[in-house]
């Protein structure tokens, strides 16, 4: 019997920001009069601001803070949005910096800017680590930013999604388990082996459902999918992703197969998922107790109740 499973992360420690050693030098600003040796016609201890823009802008795009291009914070997503930048590069889509592709690399992971995932990195970095853990990329949302980006490059839009692509190709191996770019692709993994077992149990062990049952003249014991939606989408849902999972149970005919010109039942359940991160969630479906109707089929009508 399936138990409900909950997993509980803390905080890791972070990682040493490297570039923090050498900020509070490369970006103090130099005084606006140069001092000199006695006797000397020659600076000693400062460097023109042009210079100091120069030392600082290396090689890619960078956010601006006072003034002065910087490279973003080093993480553990550096080396795989390095990778899918180069890669881009190599096949000709040259027209996002490393910086947008941060941006990008948020929508993916269901922030809307890198700003607000930011400061989420060492939670998202422990939530990928998790045993259990599944990411479900925002595919749709980095395919719209990336759009928006080229187009303020003054790039075609119609390349977004093979940037968003790559990026994909990079990311996913940051998790022991499966990355997915939509949710029907993780429901045929992480659900749809375990509904069957579900609802037969479910026949013997709920009460309401057993009563209900007790109306079908057939012994129901064919279970098929109707339905499954969620109820909130999955990088909006916070502490559990929530489905809904609608079945059909049918008796069973001398061939094996369901029987679906005699009685029925319908069925629901809801079945939840807790969230590791916005798109990051535990594989192990938790079902709740299941609602059933009793039915039978009619010619005109397709089915109707059994009251």
């Amino acid at each position: 019997m399936l138990q409900p499973v909950f997993i509980f992360s803390s905080n890791q420690a972070g990682q040493r920001n490297h570039f923090k050693s050498q900020s509070s030098q490369i970006h103090r600003r130099p005084p606006q009069t140069q001092r000199l040796k006695k006797g000397s016609a020659t600076p000693y201890c400062t460097q023109p601001l042009e210079l100091m823009r120069e030392i600082v802008a290396i090689e890619h795009r960078c956010p601006t803070i006072n003034n002065l291009e910087v490279p973003p914070m080093s993480s553990f997503l550096s080396t795989p949005v390095y990778h899918a930048h180069q890669q881009a590069q190599s096949k000709g889509l040259s027209f996002l910096s490393r910086s947008e592709y941060l941006e990008v690399t948020a929508a993916l992971f269901g922030y809307e800017h890198y700003r607000l995932m930011k400061p989420m990195l060492r939670n998202l970095e422990a939530a990928l680590r998790q045993p259990d853990a599944a990411i479900i990329f925002a595919e749709w949302s980095a395919a719209r930013r990336a759009a928006h980006l080229l187009a303020v490059n003054g790039a075609p839009k119609d390349t977004a999604r093979q940037y968003v692509s790559l990026l994909i190709d990079h990311l996913a191996p940051l998790t022991p388990g499966r990355a997915y770019t939509d949710q029907g692709a993780f429901w045929a993994d992480h659900l749809d082996p375990y509904v069957a077992q579900h609802f037969l149990r479910e026949l013997d062990e709920n009460p309401e459902v057993r009563r209900i049952h007790e109306k079908v003249r057939a012994r129901c014991q064919v279970v098929t999918e109707e339905d499954t939606d969620e109820v909130a989408s999955v990088w909006q849902s916070r502490e559990v992703w929530e489905v809904w999972s609608a079945v059909a149970i049918y008796a069973r005919r001398a061939d094996g197969q369901p029987d679906m010109t005699g009685e029925y039942l319908l069925a629901q359940s809801m079945v939840a998922y807790r969230k590791l991160e916005r798109a990051v969630v535990s594989t192990r479906p938790i079902f709740s107790p299941a609602r059933a109707s009793a039915n039978r089929y009619h010619a005109g009508m397709g089915g109707e109740a059994i009251r």
